[in-house]
């Protein structure tokens, strides 16, 4: 999938416009200067991704994205869209690159900086695993079903859930193996894969097509997939 951060925006000239002063008027105040072109194209670009993300949790469909409204919320026009973009899908890929690469930084926050991480016992992590999994799902249901929506099995591996998931896999399953219980002639880090497999097809399926009995908005769904998960590990 094409990356519209790595586009370059089009600089434009602008012309500043002046009245002639009345006689004898009171001299006016020196206007602001304004900031730097690349500096208010970087900010129209942030607040078109911002207006992207809004929209598609909103409609949950790729589809249902316009051109016009994402220029309408971010309150930029459409000369500044077609100078960073070529055309909606290239947008709609910087869109979901950018909420990628957030839930990866906030995956890697919580290994790097949270003591669970460190301290913590196998079942501790699996808790804090199911947690972030969980909040990460709510957060983000549109975009997440909107992505599952469109992405077929003949190209899941183009998707970027696909991505997400190698990289939270590389990233929580070596540091989970390290605290489990040592069973010979078994394979850790397979049950961890097999573990997680379960916990995020659970939270897809909620999310698609929410057929209970557990719900994602329910209390109790933490303790219930944690439960779980730490039954297939053997830590209950």
């Amino acid at each position: 999938m094409a990356t519209s951060r790595s586009q370059k925006a089009i600089t434009k000239t602008t012309r500043a416009s002046g009245e002639r002063k009345a006689p004898r008027a009171a001299p006016k105040s020196p206007a602001a200067p304004r900031p730097p072109q690349q500096l208010r194209s970087e900010e129209s670009l942030a607040k078109m991704i911002r207006a992207g993300r809004e929209l598609i949790e909103r409609h949950a469909n790729l589809d249902l994205v316009l051109i016009n409204d994402v220029i309408r919320l971010a309150g930029t026009s459409i000369g500044a869209f077609y100078g960073r973009f070529q055309d909606k899908e290239t947008f709609l890929a910087a869109v979901l690159d950018a909420a990628v690469a957030e839930t990866q930084a906030e995956a890697d926050n919580l290994v790097w900086q949270d003591a669970v991480w460190t301290e913590g016992t196998a079942s501790d992590m699996v808790a804090a695993l199911v947690d972030y999994y969980v909040r990460g799902c709510r957060q983000n249901r549109g975009i997440f079903q909107a992505l599952l929506k469109v992405f077929s099995m003949d190209r899941r591996e183009s998707s970027p859930l696909v991505a997400l998931n190698r990289h939270m896999s590389a990233l929580f399953i070596p540091a989970l193996a390290r605290k489990m219980p040592v069973r010979t002639g078994e394979d850790v880090e397979l049950d961890i894969k097999i573990a997680m497999q379960m916990l995020s097809g659970t939270l897809s399926v909620m999310m698609l097509t929410d057929p209970g009995p557990l719900h994602l908005a329910d209390d109790a769904i933490k303790q219930q997939l944690t439960e779980r998960m730490r039954r297939i590990l053997r830590l209950a």
